[in-house]
């Protein structure tokens, strides 16, 4: 069962299998999206570029379409089925599109938060969309018109994400002075709990996932490597997170995205000082370390990373 932005997922490639230069190739006119028939019957992998989505296949990494009409695009995240729903901020809004096409199947309007993270619950099939306010946005199969709840010691959220059983985990700030917050909404309710954290100091406005039975969230502290985040795994245990171990990822810099599989972690990735590159890489998850494969040629502004299967 896939999630996207968190939940479950099985292994679908080792790390590495992809080539470790990109094959990214032009096949249309500028400004129209296309899609290869091909892309139907296979993995793919798509990237959120800024005005567009970069589709690929996986892990062969061949580019077979480019979907395009984003103002710009936050993130992404996947459901069961495969489709794909990306994140926008003008206007703020959650659009799907199937596996393999070009064409948008469903446009959610977001009542109360900004163009953030969304989250696939694979127990209801509801959608969670998170980002710049106290509030989540939850989709329930078949409605345009979101379940508001609200986070009342939460100023701002960013990320959000579902196990396996249904709780949504959201992370942001107490304070716009910066102290993080994380917090759980349980499977079922409509009140969030703050769940206390064992480390001093972490990233409120940090991407996070559920993978296996640890929560991961990237985090720029309290590590002394600078520019260089790492991936802290929590257990979860009642509103206690413990810090289980620590994934370090050489080269990493600024993430706007991770997506995590068995023994995978692909992220988007801009360095500073200015951020003047762009790219997507691939780690083993959790060994981390040294990037196995990179992505860089048409990356204007990678921001979500998602891979969607092929029907079986």
């Amino acid at each position: 069962m896939l999630a996207g932005c968190g939940g479950s997922q099985p292994p679908i490639g080792a790390p590495g299998a992809m080539p470790q230069t990109s094959t990214i190739a032009t096949h249309a006119q500028p400004g129209k999206s296309w899609m290869l028939a091909e892309a139907k019957g296979e993995d793919l992998l798509y990237i959120a570029n800024f005005t567009d989505l970069l589709v690929l296949t996986y892990p062969q990494g061949k580019l077979v379409g480019t979907v395009k009409g984003f103002d710009p695009n936050a993130s992404e995240c996947v459901d069961a089925k495969g489709d794909v729903y990306v994140t926008d901020f003008n206007p703020p809004a959650l659009f799907e599109y199937p596996h393999g096409g070009t064409k948008r199947i469903a446009k959610f309007l977001l009542k109360s938060v900004g163009a953030g993270a969304c989250a696939f619950d694979p127990t209801t099939g509801n959608m969670a969309v998170s980002g710049n306010s106290s509030d989540v946005d939850i989709f329930k199969p078949g409605h345009s018109k979101p379940i508001i709840v609200n986070d009342p010691k939460m100023v701002y959220n960013e990320a959000c994400t579902y196990d396996d059983k249904g709780n949504l985990f959201v992370d942001g700030l107490k304070t716009f002075k910066g102290e993080p917050r994380l917090a759980e909404l349980p499977a079922g309710s409509h009140k969030f709990i703050g769940l206390s954290a064992d480390v001093p100091q972490w990233d409120g406005e940090a991407w996070l996932q559920w993978s296996g039975d640890r929560l991961a969230i990237v985090s720029y502290k309290p590590h002394a490597r600078k520019d260089h985040p790492d991936i802290l795994q929590f257990a979860i245990s009642g509103t206690h997170a413990k810090v289980a171990s620590i994934v370090q990822l050489d080269e990493a810099a600024l993430i706007n995205h991770i997506f995590i599989y068995e023994d995978t972690l692909i992220l988007s990735n801009w360095y500073g000082p200015g951020y003047g590159k762009k790219e997507v890489l691939f780690y083993g998850y959790p060994s981390g370390g040294a990037p196995t494969m990179t992505l860089t040629k048409d990356m204007t502004g990678p921001r979500g990373v998602v891979v969607s299967p092929a029907a079986k």
